[in-house]
């Protein structure tokens, strides 16, 4: 049994796009990797950008690619 169902995530403050926040999501999905986490990691946030460029966007930075 996995401690966490998932984890969530916003940008932080506003709850708009993760990479205009405080809270370094790579580095933070870096040591939830490390860790062997194998679950879900949540997006819920509103864009203030166009749907599709924000999630693309959401997800170059994810990966370290911003």
């Amino acid at each position: 049994m996995r401690p966490f169902g998932h984890f969530h995530s916003a940008g932080v403050p506003g709850r708009h796009e993760l990479f205009d926040g405080e809270t370094n999501y790579p580095f933070l999905l870096k040591r939830i990797d490390a860790a062997g986490y194998k679950g879900y990691f949540g997006l819920e946030y509103m864009p203030l950008r166009e749907s599709r460029e924000s999630l693309v966007a959401t997800r170059d930075y994810l990966a370290g690619r911003k």
